[in-house]
């Protein structure tokens, strides 16, 4: 079954300004592959054009490729995501087997 990551970072959210007032909360996707690599994506709660594939406001382009990382590297992103909630971040992080939420760390 693949596994899906998912880190929150809440650490600029503002309850009432979180669509489009500054305060937004960003998420960052690691979605495992056939071949046990992981594709990452983005996501904002910004009402605003936004790039799934890059993180970054503006019109997304159709031929924009997703970045992909190995196994290794999304446990490093996972790790430093736990350290930086760990160290006062608002992070949420979650580990997804299948549509089983299966591991929860969240910090504020």
């Amino acid at each position: 079954m693949k596994r899906e990551f998912t880190v929150v970072d809440m650490s600029g959210y503002v309850d009432g300004r979180s669509s489009n007032g500054g305060g937004y909360s960003f998420t960052t996707y690691y979605r495992e592959m056939e071949d046990g690599r992981f594709e990452v994506s983005y996501d904002t709660s910004a009402s605003f054009p936004f790039n799934p594939a890059t993180g970054e406001f503006g019109n997304s382009i159709d031929d924009e490729e997703y970045e992909i990382i190995s196994e290794e590297e999304t446990k490093e992103c996972i790790r430093k995501a736990l350290a930086d909630a760990r160290a006062g971040e608002y992070l949420e992080c979650y580990l997804k087997v299948g549509n089983t939420t299966v591991a929860f760390h969240s910090l504020s």
